[in-house]
């Protein structure tokens, strides 16, 4: 076939990092399971039996669905041809349910390309979308992830190649002006009476039909090795006609990109097939075409050229640009002449202990920039956490890391960095006891105990690693204050009561939702007091309260509790995470300093504090917002007193909930710290309650307008409590004298219902009585897509009434929108 044999097909570097991504089901689990049969020579498991590499967790084999990415690694080809070496291929199979959107989210940030899987009688689906646009924001500004696309299931009935690839031109765009997908198949499907048979390369010369048994023992070993795969030329006849047709249309897409094939298009040449494989190559990887194939993975059929694709088309580490790297902090990209990505040409502010690239002062490495391949400086991102029994002493953290540059050593010192670490970027420090390389569904160590860059390892031996962190060396000034973009995760929509039965259990489920929390970012976990108030911390005799992304995502986290962990809970009902925010428009304020004054053990507390409500945010719709972290400024007079003028001065220096000081320096400066922290605590902590019905605040800017205190700057340096006592008890009266300017706003899902078309009418119906919004119905084949907008609150088990609606035929997916103003 062509995408092998080809000498012009040039591999920079022999590594590919690459996600499987899809909607639930269809099919990526069972592709990447038979990549790792025919890589490896050993008999592929299977989804419907739980005996897949990638599905480990109990709960993923018992519900035939994947709950958490999986990595591995493969040599493609496993057995080349003499002097011709393998390629390390990375791969990474992503969940499909949008409850597990994080999974995806923080897999994308490591990938250097993807292979997105789509049903070949759906077509692309809800699911797919999210997807895609996860791959559209990849790397921040970073350009958008490179794929290639595989329409699966072409041996099911109604499967159509051709409609598939119209949904995926018609319904994914470019984010980059929204320009098209530009979907294009480098294969066609090939039938014999009506069956899928296999595919036809159109990309050769002349085109080569490929034909795979309808049975096949062991690991094939490849298109020309595979047992019984017929490869063979096709010189005549409507398969032929069909192949050059879509090679001529391929030519002319590839036109508009290679200024080699459009003269020879011009000319009315023919293109070699060294020239059109490159330039397939070359416009993949700068986000001009998606090259599609055929496949029926679970039959075993077209799974070996999708693995030549990834070799062929995807790019290595070298080809991809830098990462993006951040203050510490997240306070903006980085500015570091030929140090990692160029942010945006603002003053940064400037980092206490400054000196690395986020301090103002940053110190340029010589040679590469940092993050690529070629640099020595290590920049690591761990993304994914993972606990093991009895693997590296301690909890049995496992570590999933993506080198981007430098090497990383086993017992070297490292610093773990987060985007919103303190201390100036010091992070914390760890000594990894073993870096294990990722081999089929094996780990194992590395033999040199170092890997290098554009490598993805597992870690273990870390103490307090989380996903997001950023490892560097220790001692390393080159990238003191600097870290990776890392791993936002979304906001939890739903909330659920846990109690233990006994004491025992007790102690055992805060040490399981420990761990769980630590591998899933979007677990919240807080703890329920007496008085109902939240955001207290674990606390004997407190009802425990998880919060998650969806029903789902609850449910199974409940079932790991009890399967893995083994621990007796008793749940409650699933409770809407409502939150309150600001009327939109409304501005408030104290009118003035208010006055805090206690005596508290003998000892005087007192200090005033002035402050400044508005709203932030914005969404789609009338009276929608999407939930963003509460912030805190201080104004001119504020910062005055705290003597923080050394930076930008008169502009507010805006604070996020990890509560560090915006911009330091000056005299006092360990000082002023402690009071900026306690006022920034003391106005967060006010904000956990709102005045409608005591749900958080959210989307609201608090500026702290001006300070004092009776003994001045030097009294107060020994008393910062009195500061946060006075900031929440300030904080608290505004919100409690301005009750009616705030609102409360609930989670809205965009909701996509597949029902057949004799079932439209009722589920429409059914739609309206939940307060939704019909936004669009499409035909999909035999079936109909009805798209729209509820409340979550809506359609809380409805799974259940779908059933009934659709007789067991309807299939539904809600995935987050905004949030909007609460309706009854």
């Amino acid at each position: 076939m062509a995408l092998r044999r080809s000498p012009a097909l040039l591999n920079p570097s022999l590594l590919r990092n690459v996600g499987i991504l899809a909607h639930v089901d269809a099919g990526k689990t069972t592709l990447t399971e038979h990549f790792v049969s025919l890589a490896t020579q050993r008999p592929a498991g299977s989804v419907d039996e739980g005996s897949t590499v990638t599905d480990f967790l109990a709960s993923e084999r018992e519900r035939g669905i994947t709950i958490q990415s999986a990595c591995l690694s493969l040599p493609w080809p496993p057995s080349p041809a003499e002097g011709a070496p393998s390629t390390r291929v990375n791969v990474i199979d992503t969940p499909g349910h949008v409850d597990f959107g994080v999974e995806v989210a923080r897999s994308v940030a490591v990938l250097d390309g993807g292979v997105l899987v789509v049903d070949a009688v759906e077509g692309v689906q809800a699911q797919t979308e999210t997807v895609w646009g996860a791959m559209q924001k990849h790397g921040g500004e970073a350009k958008p992830l490179p794929c290639l696309a595989v329409i699966n299931k072409l041996d099911r009935v109604g499967a159509d190649f051709g409609r598939a690839i119209g949904t995926l031109n018609k319904r994914l765009k470019r984010q980059e002006g929204g320009g098209a997908t530009n979907a294009t198949p480098v294969q066609l499907p090939l039938a014999v009476d009506g069956d899928f048979v296999g595919v036809v390369d159109v990309v050769a010369s002349p085109p080569m039909r490929i034909v795979w048994p309808e049975k096949r023992a062991g690991g094939g070993r490849g298109l020309g090795g595979g047992e019984g795969v017929q490869v063979e030329a096709v010189e005549e006849g409507a398969v032929f006609e069909a192949a050059v047709k879509a090679r001529g249309e391929l030519v002319e897409v590839l036109a508009d990109f290679n200024e080699e094939i459009e003269e020879l298009y011009l000319g009315e040449e023919d293109v070699p097939v060294e020239l059109l494989l490159r330039a397939i190559r070359e416009a993949t990887i700068a986000n001009k075409i998606v090259p599609v194939l055929g496949a029926a993975a679970l039959r075993r059929m077209g799974v070996e050229p999708v693995l030549d694709a990834v070799v062929s088309f995807l790019p290595s580490p070298e080809d991809c640009p830098p990462p993006v790297l951040l203050g510490v902090g997240g306070e903006g990209e980085v500015e570091v002449e030929g140090g990692g990505r160029r942010g945006n040409k603002k003053k940064k502010k400037k980092k206490k202990g400054g000196g690395g690239a986020g301090g103002g002062g940053a110190l340029v490495p010589k040679g590469p920039p940092l993050g690529t391949c070629n640099s020595p400086h290590l920049l690591a991102l761990a993304f994914k956490v993972i606990h093991q029994k009895g693997r590296g002493g301690g909890d049995g953290r496992v570590v999933f890391a993506r080198i981007f540059g430098g090497e990383l050593e086993a017992k070297k010192s490292l610093r773990a960095v987060s985007g919103g670490s303190g201390g100036g970027g010091k992070g914390k420090a760890e000594r990894p006891a073993q870096v294990l390389e990722l081999f089929g569904g094996r780990m194992e160590p590395v033999k040199t105990g170092i890997a290098k860059a554009g490598d993805v390892v597992a870690i273990v031996g870390l103490k307090d690693v989380v996903t997001g962190d950023t490892l560097v060396l220790s001692g390393d000034k080159y990238t003191e204050g600097v870290c990776l973009a890392g791993v936002t995760p979304p906001k939890p929509v739903l909330t659920l009561r846990l109690d233990a039965e006994t004491t025992e259990d007790e102690r055992k489920l805060e040490e399981a939702l420990r761990i769980l929390c630590v591998e899933d970012p979007s677990l919240v976990l807080v703890e329920e007091g007496a008085d109902g108030e939240g955001g207290e911390e674990i606390g004997e005799g407190a009802g425990t309260m998880l919060s998650g992304l969806g029903e789902l995502h609850l449910d199974i986290t409940v079932d790991r509790l009890q399967k893995e962990f083994g621990v007796d809970v008793k749940t409650g009902e699933v409770q809407v995470s409502y939150k309150e925010t600001l009327v939109e428009g409304s501005q408030l304020d104290t009118g003035g300093l208010v006055r805090y004054e206690r005596d508290i053990g003998g000892k005087r507390m007192e200090g005033s504090v002035a402050l400044r409500f508005e709203r932030m945010g914005e969404g789609s719709g009338v009276g929608a917002c999407f939930v963003e972290d509460n912030v805190v400024g201080f104004g001119e007079d504020a910062r005055a007193w705290l003597k923080l003028e050394e930076g930008e001065e008169g502009q507010e220096g805006e604070e996020g909930e990890e509560g560090e000081a915006g911009e330091e320096g000056g005299e006092g400066e360990d000082m002023d710290n402690k009071l900026v922290e306690a006022l920034v605590e003391g106005v967060r902590g006010a904000l956990q309650r709102g005045p409608v019905g005591a749900a958080p605040l959210t989307n609201v800017k608090v500026v702290i307008e001006d300070v004092d205190c009776e003994t001045g700057l030097a009294g107060a340096e020994a008393n910062p409590g009195a500061f946060r006592a006075a900031a929440a008890s300030a904080a608290a009266k505004c919100i409690r004298d301005n009750a009616g300017s705030f609102e409360t706003i609930e989670p809205v899902m965009k909701l996509d219902v597949t029902v057949r078309e004799e079932q439209v009418g009722a589920v429409l119906a059914d739609f309206t009585t939940r307060g939704g919004q019909v936004g669009d119905v499409q035909s999909a084949g035999d079936f109909h897509v009805i798209s729209g907008s509820v409340p979550l609150k809506s359609i809380l088990g409805y799974a259940t009434v779908l059933r009934s609606l659709s007789a067991g035929g309807g299939v539904f997916q809600a995935e987050y929108e905004s949030h909007r103003r609460f309706s009854a």
